[in-house]
């Protein structure tokens, strides 16, 4: 699977536009996905910072806006999904030997009902900013029930060709701290349908960053620390699903998690 369209070119008033190229741009009026790539060695920290901040003032009124960017369309492919094999942890402990991922650098502008998270990742550093500064790298943007949530990925479908335009999906993964609890991801599914006025969202929670067996997850989330764990840790850890439509509510399952 490759996200790569018809290139364009997005033109930020600090950059030369030949440095650019917008490689899929996806969005609804609550919405935008945005996916660019820049030359080889170009992409550093000085030029994350200023897409960082053109970005705010380009899409702050968004109740959910990314942008991701990459030195490769094949990097940036790496980086939103899995694009190789069955996902699930043999491949992906597979993939990441073979490709050496995460592939680096990459830089990620992430903006929440007004609030925006800067990382920032390459072979020496990560950097990462949320609305309070510089400094912490587990950013919490929700709280349900006494659980913490860090929105990791999402990715938006657009509707088939027999639903109205707008009729948009939406998957989420969250990381849950410092339990995992089905009560809090039921009320998080809500204000995440309610945030980005989906019609239908699906919402995935782990206490770690290792969705496995999700196509739509990246084998390696690009601003992860740490080794995967071993299978056995992986397969017993808590896992909720929550699944969500105007017509029928929220209903979430899963396993080895909390009330």
């Amino acid at each position: 699977m490759n996200f790569n369209v018809s290139i364009v070119v997005l033109c930020f008033a600090s950059i030369s536009c030949e440095a650019q190229k917008l490689v899929f741009d996806h969005s609804t009026p609550a919405v935008e996905d945005r996916g660019l790539v820049v030359g080889p060695g170009q992409l550093v920290p000085q030029l994350a910072q200023s897409y960082w901040r053109e970005f705010i003032n380009a899409s702050v009124h968004r109740g959910l806006a990314r942008l991701t960017i990459t030195e490769s369309v094949e990097c940036l492919d790496r980086a939103m999904i899995r694009d190789t094999g069955h996902p699930n942890y043999d491949n992906t402990v597979h993939d990441i030997r073979a490709f050496g991922l995460p592939d680096l650098p990459v830089a990620q502008i992430l903006i929440i009902n007004g609030e925006a998270y800067y990382s920032f990742r390459d072979q020496k550093k990560l950097i990462q900013r949320g609305p309070d500064g510089e400094g912490d790298r587990n950013f919490v943007q929700f709280r349900e029930l006494g659980t913490g949530f860090e929105l990791l990925h999402f990715v938006l479908t657009p509707p088939g060709p027999a639903l109205p335009p707008t009729a948009y999906s939406m998957t989420v993964y969250v990381r849950a701290t410092p339990k995992v609890s089905i009560s809090a991801c039921a009320g998080l599914t809500k204000r995440l349908a309610a945030l980005t006025q989906a019609d239908l969202l699906s919402l995935e929670v782990r206490a770690d960053t290792w969705f496995m067996e999700s196509l739509t997850f990246p084998a390696v989330y690009p601003f992860a620390t740490g080794s995967p764990p071993n299978k056995a840790a992986y397969n017993v850890s808590p896992h909720v699903t929550c699944g969500y439509t105007k017509r029928g509510g929220v209903v979430c399952s899963g396993f080895n998690f909390h009330p």
